[in-house]
């Protein structure tokens, strides 16, 4: 329900940038940095209510597309919409800004666009690999998880193993991504404290181990099947069995 607040909110910032625009055209970047002479080159009326236009529809798109995929159980992708409203929104008014000036400087739009072009492929890049699923496995006799916050845990090292239908509420996140449904790293839940996560809420069950440090670790993967699997060679490995799918406290 989150995620769909925060995209009523990008949606309204958008919205209301677009009806400023439109009363204060004077605040398009970069009029502000420019002489009174070069503003004269510059029609800031017809910019002003083409950036309206075009703001208002992005944040009333932009709200609507994240609203469905949250709605729908597509968090992710309603993240993503958020995610590239914004540089969307900003490009179309660089490019706006470049039509409606005339003056000798058009180069710098240009390079302002690819910088921002640029910027944002690469942060959409590193976002599709934290939100890639890891491939949990068991090798050598060590529990391994790679990927971000990466870990590895000898099979003969834990000493409790149980299946969840749920987590525990995660009360805070203190060093870790969390996107949506996809929790990795370091985290607080209700009645454990401390642990680390590697899951996706989306898809149940999860197992939680506790090392002989008295480390709590929960994970999953994205099939129901192979996390049992998991699950079963954790427990033979380890010789501790617990009630399946046990319901978290």
């Amino acid at each position: 329900m989150g995620n769909i607040y925060i995209g009523l909110l990008t949606g309204g910032i958008l919205i209301l940038a677009g009806l400023l625009c439109w009363k204060h055209p004077e605040l398009l970047s970069p009029t502000g940095i420019m002489s009174e002479n070069e503003k004269e080159n510059v029609d800031l009326k017809s910019a002003g209510k083409a950036s309206c236009i075009i703001l208002v529809t992005t944040g009333i798109v932009s709200f609507t597309l994240n609203w469905i995929l949250c709605a729908t159980g597509h968090v992710e992708a309603g993240i993503s919409v958020m995610t590239l409203s914004i540089p969307a929104g900003v490009i179309i008014l660089l490019f706006l800004m470049k039509k409606y000036d005339r003056n000798p400087t058009g180069w710098k739009y240009s390079l302002a666009i690819g910088f921002i072009a640029v910027f944002f492929v690469v942060t959409g890049a590193m976002m599709l690999i934290w939100t890639k699923p890891e491939a949990i496995n068991i090798d050598n006799g060590s529990l391994c998880i790679p990927g971000n916050y990466a870990t590895e845990v000898r099979l003969n090292d834990i000493r409790m193993v149980e299946l969840l239908e749920e987590l525990p509420e995660i009360t805070a996140r203190t060093n870790g991504i969390g996107l949506g449904n996809i929790n990795k790293g370091h985290f607080r839940l209700e009645g454990v404290g401390a642990c680390r996560l590697y899951v996706n809420l989306k898809y149940s069950p999860f197992i939680h181990i506790v090392t002989a440090e008295g480390e709590h670790i929960f994970f999953n993967t994205d099939d129901p099947a192979r996390t049992m699997e998991l699950y079963k060679s954790i427990s033979a490995s380890a010789g501790t069995l617990t009630p399946i799918l046990q319901p978290a406290s």
